[in-house]
């Protein structure tokens, strides 16, 4: 199949998609559940994730919703799991007079010491599933392995698809396992559980050699 025949199928695929979106748009109700950058005023150590950094700007949020309802679809934002988890145990989202309800999960991280604990993401398709929602992305068990990268890298190698090395230190603990990268590895350095290259820098990328540990570490630490 040639490139341009691959792209016209996709396009056609694409363009069938949103024609069956359309037609069930009147019967959608759709709540999006996105961390708002004020969030960050309650637990101080979110500053140090650049939580603010990573939440949707209003625009972005606003051209979605935008989207949604000009086909005719019932959109709703919750700021946060916390007023979607009232909506939910209160009746009130299911009370909405729409057949197919959909709950979308944008929730961040923000795992640090003062911010928010792992697994966060996990919570809103778990609160879907207990109230008999459809949560459109992730189910909770993808949610909290997929952000841990040293267990979902490890699985995947395990399972014999191909993914990058990956090591795992915890301080002060040390090498999960002992094992370590060898000298002369190229690394990154990376956090856990954070994405969007959280506290990754051009130090963080080096050849490893005798000199390389503990020191990198002492600036990037993963959690």
């Amino acid at each position: 199949m040639s490139t341009s025949t691959a792209d016209d199928t996709l396009r056609e695929e694409l363009v069938n998609v949103e024609q069956r979106l359309v037609a069930r748009a009147p019967d959608l109700a759709l709540s999006l559940a996105y961390d708002r950058p004020q969030r960050a005023a309650e637990r101080p150590g979110l500053e140090r994730a650049f939580f603010t950094q990573r939440c949707l700007s209003d625009a972005q949020i606003a051209q979605t919703i935008d989207a949604f309802r000009s086909v005719g679809a019932y959109v709703e934002l919750f700021e946060g799991e916390l007023p979607l988890m009232e909506a939910l145990a209160s009746g009130r989202l299911q009370r909405v007079d729409r057949e197919l309800k959909v709950i979308y999960n944008g929730i961040e991280g923000g795992i640090t010491a003062g911010g928010f604990e792992p697994g966060r993401k996990a919570l809103v398709p778990t609160l879907a599933d207990a109230y008999g929602v459809i949560c459109s992305n992730s189910n909770a068990y993808a949610c909290a392995l997929g952000r841990h990268k040293f267990h979902y890298f490890t699985v995947l190698r395990s399972l014999g698809v191909k993914a990058p090395e990956v090591w795992h230190y915890r301080h002060p603990c040390g090498w999960v396992q002992g094992r370590s990268p060898a000298a002369g590895t190229k690394v990154i350095v990376k956090s856990t559980y954070e994405s969007w290259a959280v506290g990754v820098t051009d130090d963080s990328v080096f050849v490893v050699d005798e000199s390389s540990w503990p020191d990198p570490l002492n600036s990037v630490r993963p959690v």
